[in-house]
């Protein structure tokens, strides 16, 4: 578990991490921290930031699905799985295209 401010990728993997685990505290721990770092966000791209959002929207979820966390969506693990998977990267929408003239 992290206390500095850590990018969403990492924080997915920390919050997957738990769930998988079946660890109530470490996952509530990690769903804080989430919380944390979204809120602590400025300075990050437009794409970094919707990720954030995104996981805090998760965080909050499953927050409210505790200590059931069995029962809590799939579509919140899918997420978490394709946000710590998928990390940070160039954006698409920057490069030009060829086809459209500027």
């Amino acid at each position: 578990m992290y206390t500095q401010r850590t990018g969403s990728a990492e924080r997915a993997r920390c919050i997957l991490n738990a769930w998988e685990h079946r660890d109530l505290a470490s996952l509530e721990a990690e769903l804080v921290l989430a919380h944390s770092d979204c809120a602590q966000a400025p300075g990050h791209d437009s794409e970094e930031q919707e990720r954030l959002d995104l996981l805090d929207s998760i965080a909050e979820q499953l927050e409210r699905g505790l200590p059931d966390v069995a029962g809590s969506p799939e579509i919140c693990y899918r997420l978490l799985k394709h946000l710590a998977l998928s990390g940070h990267h160039a954006a698409i929408r920057s490069k030009k295209l060829a086809v459209f003239p500027c």
